[in-house]
């Protein structure tokens, strides 16, 4: 039996229908492969990575059992189809990925142990083909991907030679990190945030919409859905001021533009954001000799988090002024205060039930924000194609949130994007709500941009020195004279 992880608990306590929850991207294959090959090098993986064999079973109560067998117990046989796509334009190709990719969602089967449906559209020996993958969310994450594709070519590659299919160690398995998070839950030393944890939940957080989610009618088939980009050059900035400049991650760029940009948009007037963050949730340092660096599964993290870009000049904040510097650097502490132990507070609230009975009764936030990095990309074979990473429900999914932004670092024709996937309850806004909300965050990420670009621009924060009795005041003065010094 194995526990479950903060996520996991998360999942099953939100009694939402987990069967067609998944990833999914199509992937470029070589031309005239067999499909002994491929099955061999999908059981490789199969077999090597213990978690894409999880079995989820719900009891009358909707409590979960989870439990992984032993490697061969899933043939891959039942996990892979072919498809005759020879003849087919690009068209006619697409459609046919379409189609394919909702039927793999439909097989995939958690109380069956069948998390992974594969997809080969076999074009022929001279055109390269497609393998479109399709894997339960529950065993899969960003992270993990990055370690099964490469994992599957090289399998692929030993097959088609005739060797026997050898990987790359796994450091530390699912199930023993499963069991060292419930270790780490017991923590005293956790006990210390949790009244702030319960403070973030407690305070007042304005009703976004005519009403509050309902399960029955705010699905994923309700959903509204939006997709925006950053353009080529906005991007370039933002990834550069976000190195250089504000001493500042990428996510918390685009953050502090959407805490701006909600202060605004908010009917309101409210300019506190409270929201659900993702994290990659593979922290090593809670357990000694913990290597995560080759292990599947879904380790996300997840985090509340009240941000308020405070009280300064609006129109100078917007316009890219000094402002702008403020509202930054204040998300941007706020941001690190509570991600010093964000994976604290599933721990917390879903591994220790003596912890967990503090939220009973609190909401969750209305909002979540996830910066899922840089899409595989690439080209030749065994490469993601672009634009086809997804990560979908089934329809009759409760929505978790009113609003869901999930925001992807792509390659696109002229250059890297920043894609914004927007995700809403139909019901409870509009899309030119929506849209609006969008536009805002793209004026207010270029206001930080152009802030970036100024002469006296810094990003510094008390976050960014271990001398803990410095103010930001402080930091801004120290700045400032090095400015008047160097600038001489």
């Amino acid at each position: 039996m194995l526990p479950l992880t903060p996520i996991l608990g998360w999942k099953a306590e939100s009694g939402a229908r987990i069967d067609e929850f998944n990833h999914s991207m199509v992937v470029r294959v070589p031309a005239g492969i067999r499909q002994t090959d491929l099955t061999a090098a999908l059981q490789a993986l199969l077999d090597h990575h213990d978690a894409l064999r999880m079995h989820v079973v719900t009891d009358e109560d909707g409590g979960w059992s989870v439990h992984i067998p032993e490697p061969g117990s899933v043939p891959a046989g039942l996990c892979l189809t072919r498809v005759d796509a020879g003849p087919f334009d690009d068209e006619l190709l697409r459609a046919m990925l379409t189609g394919h990719s909702v039927a793999a969602r439909g097989r995939l089967s958690p109380e069956a142990g069948l998390m992974v449906q594969a997809v080969w559209f076999d074009r022929g020996p001279v055109e390269p083909g497609l393998l479109t993958l399709v894997i339960n969310h529950l065993v899969v994450d960003g992270v993990s991907w990055r370690i099964l594709l490469p994992d599957l070519a090289e399998a692929w590659a030993q097959a088609a030679a005739g060797r026997q299919v050898e990987l790359p160690p796994v450091g530390t398995s699912f199930r023993r990190w499963a069991h060292r998070l419930q270790d780490a839950a017991r923590d005293p030393a956790l006990r210390a945030d949790l009244s702030s944890w319960v403070d973030v939940l407690s305070a007042p957080d304005p009703q976004l919409g005519p009403r509050p989610l309902d399960p029955d009618r705010d699905t994923r088939a309700t959903a509204g859905h939006l997709t925006t980009y950053l353009p080529v050059e906005l991007t370039r900035e933002v990834v550069e001021a976000a190195a250089t400049v504000l001493e500042a991650g990428v996510d918390e760029v685009l953050l502090a533009g959407l805490t701006l940009a909600m202060a605004k948009w908010r009917p309101d007037g409210g300019t506190r954001l409270l929201l659900d963050l993702e994290s990659h949730g593979r922290d090593e340092e809670l357990a000694a000799g913990t290597d995560l660096s080759r292990t599947v599964g879904w380790f996300t993290a997840l985090h509340p988090v009240r941000l308020d870009p405070g009280v300064h000049d609006q129109i100078e904040a917007w316009a890219g002024g000094p402002a702008a510097g403020q509202v930054f650097k204040q998300v941007k502490s706020q941001l690190r205060e509570y991600g010093r132990n964000a994976i604290g507070y599933g721990l917390l609230r879903h591994c220790n039930p003596h912890t967990a009975a503090a939220f009973t009764g609190l909401a969750g936030p209305q909002m979540r924000f996830n910066y899922l990095g840089r899409a595989p990309g690439g080209t030749g074979d065994w490469s993601v194609l672009p634009g086809t990473v997804g990560v979908a429900g089934s329809g009759p999914m409760p929505l978790p949130y009113v609003l869901e932004v999930n925001v992807l670092l792509t390659d696109g024709p002229t250059g890297p994007e920043l894609a914004a996937r927007w995700t809403w309850a139909g019901e409870l806004l509009t899309e030119n709500e929506v849209y609006e909300l969008a536009d805002l965050w793209l004026y207010a990420v270029t206001a930080l941009t152009e802030y970036a670009a100024r002469p006296d621009a810094a990003g510094m924060t008390p976050a960014d020195v271990s001398h803990g009795s410095l103010s930001q005041d402080d930091i801004d003065e120290f700045e400032a004279e090095l400015d008047e010094e160097w600038g001489a």
